[in-house]
């Protein structure tokens, strides 16, 4: 009653109208988990459809790498931003660039007013020199495990950061986790962060409209 109804007493009604009233709370109660939990269930897709567009983009220079920087699609952006590699040019910047692109068309050029993403950009940032000085050290030298460490050092800071902006401007927020300075994210385990909140939200809601039936059905309304 107090959330429905705007009262102008401090009785109301008949014993059995006050019964009734109370009887009715679990109903209400529950209505108001169910819409809660849709309007997540709204906020998530939203979120998901443009981490979809994120992971399209990514997957060319992924698939690059796993194909031992050797093969790639000239007709796509990625392969034409490689194509431009020249003596002054690098594969490196050329990569980074692209990465940094993608990045920024999907995310960080959208960011609404009242997300603080400046910590985000300084990691994206120097993922960038990361990834650039990385893939040019170890191109020439397969064998230079620091530089290959480097660039993936890199590619996992720059999408994780973008990926907790993304959900930032949809105010989807993980637990933070203890890490040291030295410590570099995981674009997986950040992937299986954002997922474990999904699930959560997903039982929420089909366990508020179980107890929404069986509100119903136990002669609530």
């Amino acid at each position: 009653m107090l959330y429905f109804d705007r009262l102008t007493s401090d009785h109301f009604g008949s014993i059995k109208q006050q019964v009734w009233s109370f009887l009715h709370f679990p109903l209400h109660v529950v209505l108001v988990l169910v819409l809660q939990g849709v309007s997540l269930l709204i906020i998530w897709r939203q979120a998901v459809e443009n981490m979809n567009g994120l992971e399209t983009d990514w997957l060319p220079p992924l698939d690059f790498i796993e194909s031992n920087f050797t093969s790639y699609d000239p007709a796509t952006i990625f392969g034409q931003t490689m194509a431009t590699v020249n003596e002054t040019y690098s594969n490196g910047t050329a990569y980074a660039d692209y990465f940094n692109y993608t990045c920024f068309v999907n995310v960080y050029n959208y960011i609404p007013k009242g997300v603080d993403a400046s910590k985000e950009l300084k990691t994206v940032a120097q993922a960038y020199l990361d990834i650039q000085e990385g893939m040019d050290n170890y191109l020439p030298d397969f064998g230079n495990e620091t530089a290959a460490q480097q660039l993936w050092n890199g590619i996992n800071s720059m999408t994780s950061a973008t990926y907790k902006t993304l959900f930032d401007t949809f105010s989807v927020t993980v637990a933070k986790r203890k890490m040291k300075k030295s410590d570099v994210p995981d674009l997986q385990v950040t992937e299986h962060q954002y997922y474990q909140i999904f699930d959560l939200i997903l039982s929420y809601t089909f366990i508020a409209v179980s107890l929404l039936n069986c509100s119903r059905y136990d002669g609530f309304c």
